[in-house]
């Protein structure tokens, strides 16, 4: 501001010369700010990330301690994987297959708990879709009672969710005429349907229908 105030002075001998001066002045004082500006637009350099030396972990404590990974079964599209009391595994299939397994020295593959895939649906008007056989729930008095809850997909005149309850007699396989539907959902769409269901601590089954 001072420098341009200094050269308009100079420049006070005329009006043309005032004139000229006042310009010159002007453009002084836009070419200052506009120069402020760019340099107060400066991009910040760029961050170099720089390891901290000083903070390390701890050396790993010594252990004789190993895992061994075992194949046991190959279940295509596994959704839900429930532990009954009595050591058995249930693995429900995305398609409606139940399969069963003995936790023990020597896990072992019971083989088919429970087949509805024929009452399961898995897309939805011909196209893919979240559909299938999405839940299962033991309940907590399995080992008397044999019920177990399945969420699942269905079409009959309509897309539908069904959550069923299906009874055991020996606490490994699972009639299929046992079904007792317990709930249906109208389905509009093909995602985002849920299907977790789970037994809480007051005895009550929770059940997740998306949204």
């Amino acid at each position: 501001m001072q420098k341009c105030a200094g050269t308009l002075e100079s420049v006070h001998r005329s009006p043309e010369h005032r004139w000229a001066g006042l310009s010159i002045a002007r453009v002084l004082l836009l070419t200052g700010t506009l120069v402020t500006q760019a340099q107060a637009q400066q991009p910040e350099p760029p961050f170099v990330w720089q390891p901290n030396l000083t903070c390390t972990a701890p050396e790993r404590p010594a252990s004789d301690a190993s895992i061994q990974l075992v194949s046991v079964a190959t279940v295509p599209a596994t959704v839900a994987l429930v532990e009954a009391a009595s050591g058995r595994w249930f693995a429900l299939d995305r398609s409606g297959v139940l399969n069963v397994f003995q936790d023990g020295p020597t896990f072992l593959n019971l083989g088919v708990a429970l087949d509805i895939s024929t009452r399961v649906t898995t897309t939805f008007n011909g196209n893919a879709s979240e559909f299938g056989a999405l839940g299962l729930g033991l309940h907590p008095d399995f080992s008397a009672n044999g019920y177990a809850f399945v969420y699942y997909t269905t079409y009959d005149g309509r897309y539908e969710v069904r959550v069923s309850r299906f009874t055991s007699t020996n606490g490994t396989t699972f009639d299929p005429q046992s079904e007792q539907i317990l709930l249906e959902i109208p389905l509009t769409t093909g995602i985002h349907i849920g299907g977790n269901i789970e037994f809480g601590p007051d005895g009550y089954l929770y059940i997740g229908i998306g949204d």
